[in-house]
């Protein structure tokens, strides 16, 4: 698998939460890819204010596990 994951310094400048989008240009990947982990509940969101929103805790999360998984 294939990803251009971002350093974690790099994550510093990010706000608590991000877009779906956003989570998606993190890992190289489409926005449809983010979607649906948020659909299927692999990806915890925070929903009812505005635009569908990802912690920044569960980018972390990902890229934790992810590197366990090497």
């Amino acid at each position: 698998m294939d990803v251009s994951f971002q350093t974690l310094s790099e994550l510093k400048g990010e706000p608590a939460t991000v877009s779906l989008r956003r989570f998606a240009e993190l890992f190289g990947k489409n926005y449809i890819w983010a979607y649906r982990l948020a659909k299927s509940g692999k990806l915890k969101i925070i929903t009812g204010y505005g635009p569908v929103m990802v912690p920044k805790t569960e980018v972390l999360r990902i890229i934790n596990e992810a590197k366990l998984n090497r």
